[in-house]
């Protein structure tokens, strides 16, 4: 495990370890999802669902990475922020239709 710098305030160090934290839940909810939709014999949506998740948190670091040691240092946000608007606006297009509780 790669240890932070001792320089850095403990502040960013405390944020540091909360980011790690999440990740693990995160990956750990989306495990979680899959095996659920595996015990309904939905083994395709299950692949499909991993496959969605696991792409961009592979490729999102090194593209935003690429991006930053070229200078641009805003461009990882404003893609950010442009990736996530467009989720907003496909989830709305697809499930808007659906009440509450409703199985699509």
């Amino acid at each position: 495990m790669a240890v932070p710098h001792p320089d850095l305030p403990a502040t960013v160090i405390r944020l540091m370890a909360a980011r790690v934290a999440r990740s693990v839940g995160q990956g750990a909810l989306v495990a979680a999802f899959a095996l659920y939709l595996h015990a309904l014999d939905w083994s395709a949506p299950a692949s499909l669902q991993n496959v969605s998740i696991q792409i961009p948190r592979a490729l999102g670091p090194l593209v935003a990475g690429f991006m930053l040691h070229a200078g641009m240092l805003r461009a990882p946000f404003f893609v950010a922020a442009l990736l996530q608007g467009s989720y907003l606006v496909l989830y709305v297009r697809f499930f808007g239709a659906h009440a509450a509780g409703e199985s699509p």
